[in-house]
Formats: structure tokens, sequence, C-alpha cells
């Protein structure tokens, strides 16, 4: 799935990374409702992204990152189908590396989003791509801007106790 999570900065830490663990754990990521991509406010970002890896996601350094990047897509920009669907564990080793037995999901931090920046789009697997917002202007058009990319048809929420947020 590609489905889009605002986290801003009123969120429950623990239960929004919780639920991400459920969505992208549940059927190796694939469903379309499943968390693609977490906005994520600036404030909360360092320790929103720890209590990821607590919750048993793996974040992968710039080195991981690009082995993952060809390993998930082929060079005219498909998805390759021998990691969709897949454990985290099993589309690692795919990519050329190991990660631990006990870790469940994949986690990318990203900046940009766009065609051209792949972990932007529709994953279908345990991999997610994390970006940092300031200001809840800029988040509505980076959220507007990955529905561009491969959001279409799919899901948007927030984790947010701010009621403005909320409506917006």
């Amino acid at each position: 799935g590609n489905s889009t999570m605002v986290i801003d900065e009123t969120a429950d830490i623990a239960e929004a990374a919780r639920n991400t663990r459920i969505s992208k754990t549940s059927d190796n990521g694939s469903g379309c409702s499943a968390d693609g991509n977490l906005v994520v406010e600036q404030s909360i970002y360092e320790s929103f992204l720890k209590q990821l890896q607590q919750e048993g996601g793996y974040l992968v350094d710039a080195q991981q990152k690009t082995l993952l990047e060809k390993a998930m897509w082929d060079s005219e920009g498909r998805r390759t189908i021998g990691t969709i669907a897949r454990s985290a564990t099993t589309i690692a080793k795919i990519a050329g590396f190991e990660i631990p037995a006990d870790r469940k999901f994949i986690i990318v931090q990203q900046d940009e989003i766009g065609k051209a920046h792949k972990f932007s789009s529709e994953k279908l697997s345990p991999v997610l791509a994390i970006f940092k917002y300031s200001g809840f202007d800029n988040v509505l058009k980076m959220v507007a801007d990955i529905f561009e990319v491969g959001g279409k048809g799919h899901s948007v929420g927030i984790a947010s106790f701010d009621d403005d947020h909320i409506h917006r």
C-alpha cells in the first residue's frame, strides 16, 4: 500500500508507532491501506523514529537504502515481483544485506517526493518511508505531492489530538 500517515506534535507516539507496526506487518504490508509513508512533525521526529525501532522497525543506512531501491524497483521504475509482500528479512537479503531476525519492517528516511524518488511511491511490502515536516501547511502540501506520485486511491490518516489538524 501507499497510505500516508501524518504524525503531528500532539500524537501519542507509542500508539502511533504500534499502529504503524501492525499496519506494516499485516500481510507483509501489501494491503492498500498499509502505511507506506509517515510524515512526522520535526519536534517529535527523533522520538518517533526511536519508538518505531522499539516496535520492530529496522532503520537502513544510506548504503542499504541504495541496495534496497535497486532490489525493489527495476530499471524502468516498476516494482520487482520478488520483493512484494515478502518479509523484511527476505527483502533485505534480496537487496544484499542482513537484518536481525526480530526486525519486522524496514524504515527508509526520505527527504524528496516525486516519481524519481522511488520510496515516496507504492511499496507493497513491509518497507516504509519516513519524512520530516515543519508547519502544518507544509505537511498538507507533502501529502498532496505523495498523492500525485502514487497515492491515488489510497488512504490518508493522522495521529493527532489537534481538532484543527484533524479537520484540515
